[in-house]
């Protein structure tokens, strides 16, 4: 379950006709990524030690607030493709971090758990590598189809 927000962007964003149910892809894609980021968080809070790993904390919280920015910029319906199933009207949004940063939810998210990756690389189980690169490859996918499909 901890990657099925992957397959709800990826497959929406794929396959926009039929309509799409704009409100139970947004339910179904905040439950799924908090359901994500909980098991992560459940596997990674316990190897924080403060206060020698505050570095490590902040820069993941560095990505995880570009995400958390652009969302914001974009308000909610725009996050979950409002523009792109005709939900609102496609607009132009240029504060940071758009205009700066290519992409910045998907590269916040990168930022995020690279940081996660390297900061914490000597405490981190085979598995929680595995399941961090795992969800990194899941964003570089919706990110590239984004790039390659998109018309934005």
């Amino acid at each position: 379950t901890s990657f099925r927000h992957y397959a709800v962007y990826i497959t929406t964003f794929a396959y926009r006709k039929p309509a799409v149910a704009h409100g139970y892809l947004m339910r179904d894609a905040k439950f799924f990524k908090t359901v994500a980021l909980m098991h992560l968080s459940r596997r990674l809070l316990p190897l924080v030690e403060l206060p020698s790993d505050i570095p490590g904390v902040l820069l993941a919280a560095t990505g995880f607030s570009i995400t958390i920015l652009a969302t914001v910029r974009l308000g909610m319906v725009r996050t979950y493709f409002g523009s792109e199933l005709d939900f609102v009207k496609p607009e132009w949004i240029n504060g940071f971090p758009y205009g700066t940063i290519p992409h910045p939810m998907i590269v916040g998210q990168l930022i995020a758990y690279s940081s996660i990756l390297t900061w914490f690389w000597d405490k981190l189980t085979t598995e929680t590598v595995a399941l961090i690169g795992a969800h990194m490859s899941c964003y570089v996918t919706h990110m590239v189809q984004e790039m390659l499909t998109s018309s934005y």
